[in-house]
């Protein structure tokens, strides 16, 4: 019996094999869009389950019981009250987006590669922009 040879993949069809990557691109894209606030809300319970626990861990023993008993009240009262559970999940949710947001500090100038190119950038345009009998120039060498 004669081998079959194996499927070129790679042949003739790389303008498909191109435009499927492009297509599990975007669909991986549209998917980080779609849930890009689930990942923040979840981001957020984290951050605000580890502070419970550090909160938790930060109380004295002997005031535990007191702060469980507080809470327990607190989650009675809120499931008693027309609208309290949904509200309280609202309220966890909009807790959770705020603290899981991204907070990047923005950048406030050029890094110190980008100050050399725009100095050595500046020093080369100054011929173009100075006048040489000017007594009080706009640009000078060296800034």
């Amino acid at each position: 019996m004669a081998r079959r040879p194996l499927p070129r993949i790679l042949g003739n069809g790389t303008t498909s094999l191109a435009r499927g990557r492009d297509l599990a691109r975007t669909a991986a894209d549209s998917a980080t869009d779609v849930l890009h606030p689930l990942l923040v809300i979840g981001r957020g319970l984290r951050i605000l389950a580890a502070a419970g626990r550090r909160k938790w861990a930060d109380t004295p023993k002997d005031k535990r019981g007191p702060a469980l008993f507080l809470g327990a009240a607190c989650v009675l009262v809120v499931a008693l009250v027309p609208y309290g559970p949904l509200l309280a999940l609202i309220t966890l949710m909009a807790a959770a987006a705020w603290r899981g947001r991204d907070r990047t500090p923005v950048k406030t100038g050029p890094s110190e590669a980008e100050t050399e190119r725009l100095g050595a950038l500046y020093e080369a345009l100054v011929p173009y922009f100075s006048i040489a009998e000017d007594p009080n120039p706009l640009f000078a060498h060296g800034g």
